[in-house]
């Protein structure tokens, strides 16, 4: 017969839910760890209802900035392809692909079905003026492949990344730029082999699991997790 395998390790082995912060039971996944994800697309379903502001640069190109960060740059005027005049435009949909549409209403809107709404298409992450704000990586496909996403395999040297998203990357075997997507990390935590190391980015020094009538046997008190 089959031996019975554990639907919650398949799923946690599969599992990559985004995270916007960490919280007391999970944490994000380590942006300068092997592994981590990235996207070539510059907007994503997180940036609803944020706005996208934009400026003429000096390299010729129009930087694209939503919450007073650079996403990317653009070689057309974005309000030249609208109807909705001039920016900042509050983003009301985003479909995640480089080309995808992007559907935006006036910044004083809100997105209902009653306001103006004009699109444009997502476009890739692409730096030219800030290009050499960008930190090189090495990135490899997804296994199956996703489209316009990669993850982390190494880095050339010491990671430089700041604490704050978002982090953007150029892929050094393609000369693409990428963004950081953020994703939850889960661990191995079992009786035999607890998970205790101490992680930065929960606010606990350890994992910490409810005590249930599963586990309770197995809950050992440990000064070293705080």
């Amino acid at each position: 017969g089959i031996t019975p395998t554990s639907h919650r390790a398949h799923f946690r082995q599969r599992s990559s839910s985004r995270l916007r912060q960490n919280t007391y039971s999970f944490g994000i996944h380590d942006v300068c760890e092997p592994g981590s994800r990235w996207n070539n697309y510059t907007f994503s379903i997180r940036d609803v209802g944020n706005e996208i502001a934009e400026e003429y640069t000096a390299s010729n190109t129009y930087a694209l900035y939503v919450d007073g960060i650079v996403r990317t740059e653009v070689s057309a005027q974005l309000q030249s392809s609208m109807s909705l005049g001039l920016g900042p435009w509050k983003i009301c949909e985003v479909n995640e692909y480089v080309g995808g549409n992007v559907i935006v209403s006036t910044s004083d809107g809100d997105c209902s079905e009653e306001d103006e709404t004009d699109s444009f298409a997502n476009p890739s992450v692409n730096f030219v003026e800030y290009a050499d704000d960008v930190e090189g990586a090495y990135l490899v496909d997804l296994n199956p492949v996703r489209l316009d996403t990669k993850i982390l395999d190494s880095l050339p040297g010491e990671c430089s990344f700041g604490m704050n998203w978002p982090h953007f990357a150029r892929d050094i075997n393609t000369n693409e730029y990428y963004v950081s997507d953020r994703r939850m990390q889960l661990q191995d935590n079992t009786f035999d082999a607890a998970f205790t190391v101490e992680r930065q980015d929960t606010y606990r020094e350890c994992p910490v699991v409810p005590k249930t009538f599963l586990n309770e046997a197995h809950c050992v008190p440990r000064a070293d997790c705080g």
